[in-house]
């Protein structure tokens, strides 16, 4: 390991231990990929479509005022390590997806104390899926402590 990368772990450290020792809450801001895990999509697959949805995802936030992505992308390139963001991918299914984009769990969304916004990815078809398949839907980042009562409805792809 060379002298830069023990000042990163360092750093790392430094970080996880001022936020384990503070007394103010930490609520960080997570990025939800919801995964429709019954195509049966490769792993490459799956890493190319939630890729997508990232990019569709910062293209509709980035005409929003309210966004909290400029927020979360900062937090991620403040440092040589990603700290204060989370990503997660969960388990869902066509239903689920489509309810998530126009539904009763697109409704729930829309109640939280922060602006949600939903975004999905259709594949082409030109591979592993049928054409016009919903394969991915993204959330904005939002803080933990508002939307992790919400995703605990999903379990976590793996």
């Amino acid at each position: 390991m060379d002298e830069k990368e023990i000042t990163r772990t360092e750093k790392a450290k430094q970080w996880l231990e001022k936020v384990q020792n503070s007394t103010d809450p930490y609520d960080p801001l997570i990025t939800y990929y919801f995964i429709n895990k019954p195509l049966g999509m490769s792993p490459g697959k799956i890493g190319t479509q939630t890729a997508r949805a990232g990019q569709v995802m910062m293209l509709g936030e980035l005409q929003h005022d309210d966004s909290l992505l400029f927020h979360s992308l900062s937090g991620l390139f403040e440092d040589d390590f990603m700290h204060g963001n989370k990503t997660i991918c969960l388990k869902a299914n066509e239903t689920q997806l489509n309810r998530l984009l126009t539904g009763d769990l697109h409704k729930t969304l829309m109640n939280l104390d922060v602006p949600v916004r939903t975004y999905a990815v259709h594949d082409i078809g030109a591979t592993e899926v049928e054409t016009n398949s919903l394969t991915v839907v993204a959330i904005t980042p939002v803080p933990e402590s508002i939307i992790k009562p919400f995703a605990k409805k999903f379990q976590l792809y793996q």
